[in-house]
C-alpha cells in the first residue's frame, strides 16, 4: 500500500509540475502543493 500511495504522489507532483510550466497554476500553487504532497509521503 506504501508504495502505491508512493507512487500515486510522484504522478501528482509531475502533473503539478507541468500545470505549473504551462501556467495553468501559480507558482505558489505548485509549491503549496508539493510542500503538502511531501509532508504526506514523509508521514507514511
Amino acid at each position: 500500500m506504501k508504495n502505491e500511495l508512493e507512487k500515486c504522489c510522484e504522478i501528482i507532483l509531475k502533473l503539478l509540475e507541468q500545470l505549473a510550466h504551462e501556467g495553468k497554476i501559480t507558482q505558489e500553487e505548485y509549491i503549496k502543493h508539493s510542500i503538502e504532497k511531501t509532508k504526506f509521503l514523509s508521514r507514511q
